[in-house]
């Protein structure tokens, strides 16, 4: 019986009690080295890591959104219809409600949560552009009341105890 093998760990040689034996490594420890320590288990998620990727890509019930470059594809497609990066709290809503149809055409983005929850959840359907409308409405209505507000501190109208403009001067 002589030196059969190689071990794949240290290189040493070693002898196997018959051809047919699988040892491939001299000792537990050279073993251990190469199958089960931190050296061997880095090497093995690095080789592995795009095809356990590839495994968990497309799994689950298909309730989930799309990803593209690690984040969510709907999302990105409407920062390429906008020519911008959506501000913060900005939510991008589908259309026909199918969260798979990341068409252009099937995207609107949403100034808040809040709005797309109306959309949802009032039991009338909108389209985005339909509320982002509504919501620029409703800005420039607020707008004018605190132009008018402030007209109205500024011109001494409604003041508690001002009666006349030199009442203001002299107070």
């Amino acid at each position: 019986m002589g030196l059969d093998r190689t071990c794949r760990h240290c290189g040493t040689g070693f002898a196997v009690p018959k051809p047919s034996d699988p040892k491939q490594y001299c000792s537990k420890s050279c073993c251990w080295a190469m199958t089960k320590g931190p050296a061997y288990n880095a090497r093995i998620a690095r080789e592995s890591a795009a095809a356990r990727g590839d495994a968990q890509r497309g799994r689950g019930e298909g309730k989930g959104y799309r990803k593209l470059g690690g984040r969510h594809e709907h999302r990105v497609i409407a920062e390429q219809k906008l020519g911008r990066p959506l501000l913060p709290g900005e939510v991008v809503h589908h259309e026909d409600e199918t969260r798979h149809n990341n068409a252009p055409d099937n995207l609107g983005v949403l100034p808040s949560q809040a709005e797309h929850a109306r959309l949802h959840f009032t039991g009338r359907k909108h389209s985005a552009e339909h509320v982002a409308k509504r919501m620029a409405s409703k800005a420039e209505t607020l707008r004018r009341k605190a132009v008018n507000a402030h007209r109205t501190k500024v011109e001494g109208d409604d003041m508690p105890g001002m009666d006349e403009p030199s009442q203001q001067k002299a107070a």
